[in-house]
């Protein structure tokens, strides 16, 4: 027998696939990207920023990915800067003034500290092995 509560997360996943991209889509269609533009990242970390428990405003560059905005569990410090083409696939953590370069990919149950600079197409697979000293 299936508990109400399976059937209420089952519910909320579903609901998530259909959400998550269309919002991500609305970053990138409704903000045609130009470097001139900086505001533009600020603006797309207000959109998402309902989705994300954060201290501040992020900015967030273009074509930036979050799995399961509604279900996952996204937390950002202050200062939060994210260039482009990055993907995040949450649960995670990132701390205070993080700035992560452009194709970066954070996987679960990654916890990225304060005063963090992460270079260009750099991969966290923590999801792969257990957690802990």
């Amino acid at each position: 027998m299936v508990s109400s509560k399976n059937i209420i997360y089952y519910m909320l996943k579903g609901i998530d696939s259909v959400i998550t991209p269309i919002i991500l889509l609305i970053t990138k269609i409704i903000f045609m990207d130009s470097s001139v533009f900086v505001e533009f990242g600020k603006i797309r970390g207000l959109i998402l920023s309902p989705f994300i428990e954060c201290a501040s405003v992020p900015f967030i560059g273009k074509d930036v990915y979050f799995s399961e905005l509604l279900t996952r569990n996204y937390v950002f410090g202050k200062n939060v800067g994210i260039s482009n083409f990055c993907k995040f696939f949450g649960p995670l953590e990132i701390g205070d003034d993080v700035e992560i370069n452009y194709n970066v990919q954070v996987r679960p149950y990654t916890i990225i500290g304060n005063n963090v600079g992460i270079g260009p197409n750099t991969i966290f697979m923590t999801d792969t092995h257990e957690l802990g000293p």
